[in-house]
């Protein structure tokens, strides 16, 4: 998020944020993504935290941060990642790509160094396999507690349950939600680029940015430019037996 917003990025796009995760009254385990997003004005779409963390303390400490959290479409039910639903709701909920865009221009115009979060539900199509995964995530954490497993280990703990039990629904509907992310995160952008030009008199060609890299200094650039984008990707290889691995021992013997 700070080189996004050093790189003058207004919006970025996410699957699902970080967040304080189960248990974290004791353990004190919470993501540095919510302290990251109090102080860096930039915008976070995504399908709301990380589906095993603790949504309701997270929104929480999201209100104590100052950060403004909006869910997107007709409810302020904030969703539950793989879920369109949780029992949660936010502050505010904006209807249309516009009125996002718009809440985001006031932030900026108000010269606020908070994020904003704007949570959009995972599309109806993926719900369905969404829910089994939700499904599987309770059954994970109630074995994660009658194991005994603490702290750190939680999170390692529930993922490699969830892809062995799955059986690939997770992946569908994390894919499912990536790509309506982006899509809504590109539409607030375009709505967002149109209203400051509209504000500021520029063109489409031409902006104008502020941010506390410039030392409070005005500069333009041209957006004729070819993009680069810079990330990585992990694949993890996991491989099941399916037969009991048997291992014969050879004696050799020799005069040397």
């Amino acid at each position: 998020m700070a080189l996004a917003h050093r790189a003058g990025i207004q919006i970025f796009v996410t699957g699902g944020i970080g967040g304080v995760h189960r248990g974290a009254e004791t353990s004190m385990d919470i993501s540095a993504d919510l302290y990251e997003l109090s102080h860096t004005p930039l915008t976070v779409i995504s399908a709301g935290v990380k589906s095993i963390l603790d949504i309701g303390r997270t929104l929480e400490y999201l209100e104590t941060l100052g950060v403004c959290v909006a869910t997107y479409g007709d409810t302020r039910e904030f969703p539950s990642f793989f879920t369109p639903r949780s029992k949660y709701s936010t502050a505010c909920n904006v209807t249309t790509h516009a009125e996002a865009a718009s809440l985001i221009d006031s932030r900026d115009r108000l010269e606020l160094e908070s994020g904003i979060l704007i949570a959009v539900p995972i599309p109806d199509k993926f719900s369905e396999d969404g829910y089994k995964t939700e499904t599987v995530i309770e059954a994970a954490l109630k074995e994660a507690r009658e194991k005994n497993v603490l702290g750190r280990d939680v999170t390692p703990f529930v993922l490699n349950k969830v892809r062995e039990l799955s059986g690939g629904a997770s992946l569908k509907a994390n894919i499912g939600l990536l790509e309506n992310n982006a899509l809504h995160g590109s539409l607030i952008a375009v709505q967002l680029n149109a209203l400051q030009n509209k504000r500021t008199g520029g063109s489409a060609s031409s902006k104008v940015m502020m941010s506390p890299f410039t030392h409070g200094s005005r500069r333009a650039y041209s957006t004729h430019k070819r993009p680069v984008v810079i990330g990585g990707s992990v694949l993890d290889i996991h491989v099941k037996a399916l037969e009991d691995i048997k291992v014969s021992a050879f004696l050799f013997w020799s005069n040397v």
